[in-house]
Parts: structure tokens; sequence; C-alpha cells
């Protein structure tokens, strides 16, 4: 059934993965906090997919005007706490740091022992981060930590591309770039392709 089917917004952008990243992630957000729901994204090195339920509807051209250039890094910073990425790069972080053993009576210590030892020094340091989210009013207080700082930027510089995504912003703000929507009962083949893949 059509009227019951999930929708599927996909944007096409030839800016590469880092970016879109960054882009999918902070529109999750945005439409986290805007509609209160949860979705699911997907970035690729040309396109960003977001899977929407059948009962949302919304101006698709409204999508545009939800991230600009002077506060994406604060709404992706936000996104990219709730993301795995943050644990991965914080675990990372931690172990360099030698903040976390990377030895135990001798022996390696196992990854999953390692990632308790990590959460255990997240919680000492940023227990917001594993905090219910019911108890957090607004966004998470982030704390002015090395070990916390260097996760951030590290998540935003090298896993996406935070500069790259304001200068993205600007432009479009600046109308260098134009947000064409196409509201479509049936994907583009090109959309299609990326839904498929």
């Amino acid at each position: 059934d059509p009227q019951n089917s999930p929708m599927q917004l996909v944007v096409h952008s030839p800016f590469g993965s880092r970016i879109n990243r960054a882009w999918g992630l902070s529109l999750r957000k945005r439409f986290c906090r805007k509609f209160n729901f949860e979705l699911q994204a997907a970035a690729t090195e040309d396109s960003i997919v977001l899977s929407l339920g059948a009962t949302h509807s919304f101006p698709l051209a409204e999508v545009a005007a939800y991230l600009n250039a002077k506060t994406v890094r604060t709404v992706l910073i936000q996104a990219m706490l709730d993301a795995p990425l943050f644990q991965v790069r914080w675990r990372w972080n931690a172990t360099n740091a030698l903040a976390i053993p990377r030895f135990r009576g001798g022996k390696k210590l196992p990854p999953q022992l390692a990632r308790i030892e990590a959460e255990d020094l997240v919680a000492l340091i940023f227990p917001d981060q594993l905090a219910c989210f019911e108890n957090i009013a607004g966004e998470r207080e982030v704390p002015d930590h090395p070990l916390v700082n260097q996760t951030i930027h590290d998540c935003l510089t090298e896993a996406m591309d935070i500069d790259g995504l304001e200068a993205l912003l600007t432009r479009l703000e600046a109308g260098d770039l134009r947000f064409i929507c196409a509201d479509l009962s049936e994907p583009s083949p090109l959309a299609q392709e990326i839904l498929s893949a």
C-alpha cells in the first residue's frame, strides 16, 4: 500500500562521504528535535538517505533550512554524541593517552574489557554521555577535558568534515548553490540505485 509505505528522503550530494556523513547526522538530529522521532540516516560519497515513517509529512523545501552554517557545529556535536562513532573514537583516544590499560597481568586486555574500561572512564569524565535521555533537559553539557576535546575534534575533522559542511551551508545560504526538491511517488532511477545499494 503506497499510503502506508515508508518514505525515503534522498539528497544527491556529490561532496564526499565526510561532508555527507556530517550533513546526514546533523539532519537526523534536526528531524529528531523538530518532529520528536528517531530515523535512520546513511551517507555515501554522493548521497544522503533519510528513512522516514509513512506518517511523517512536511514540505520538502523546508529541509534546506533545517541547518545553517552558524549553528551546524553545535547540532553535529550533539548528534555525534549519540552515534557509535563517538564511543569508538573515545576508546581509541583513551587507549593512546594510556588512560585505559592495554595490558593486564602481562596479557593484552581483551576488547570487551577495554570497552568496559573506556565506558567507566567516560562515566567519570563525561557523565552526561551515559545518562538516560529522559533525565537530560536540552543539550548535553560537554566538559572541557583533553580527551573529550580530542575525541570531538577527531570525529568532526577526521571521520567527518565539519569545515566543509559549514562552507557548503554558507554557499547554500548565499545562493551560490541551490537545494532542488522533487516529491515523487516512485524513486528516480538515480535515487533507486542509491536505495538499492
